[in-house]
């Protein structure tokens, strides 16, 4: 609650409810699930935007610069970071493992 409010803090928006872009954010996960689309691109955004806009009457441009935020923290740090791994364990990209069922590298 503390992280979420101090968030709220940094994008400016002194009546931002914790409670309302939680909301937002969860209803806005499961229409990325529902819509099939890898990492729910484009449904998520689309969605999580304009909840911020509509039911936290947040502007356009802060509910637009929120959507990136969130996306970038929960969705792109996540694919970088496994990008990274795969990278740098060649072992896991062949899924070669030793008699001990660990990765091994050629």
């Amino acid at each position: 609650m503390v992280l979420a409010e101090r968030l709220s803090d940094g994008l400016a928006v002194p009546g931002l409810s914790t409670l309302g872009a939680v909301f937002a954010h969860s209803f806005s996960t499961v229409v990325g699930a529902v819509s099939t689309l890898p990492g729910g691109l484009l449904a998520v955004e689309a969605s999580l935007a304009g909840m911020l806009t509509l039911l936290l009457a947040l502007p356009a441009p802060v509910a637009a610069s929120a959507t990136l935020q969130i996306r970038f923290g929960t969705l792109w740090f996540g694919v970088t970071l496994g990008l990274l791994v795969w990278a740098f364990s060649p072992g896991l990209i062949t899924l070669d493992t030793d008699a001990n069922g660990i990765p091994i590298s050629r």
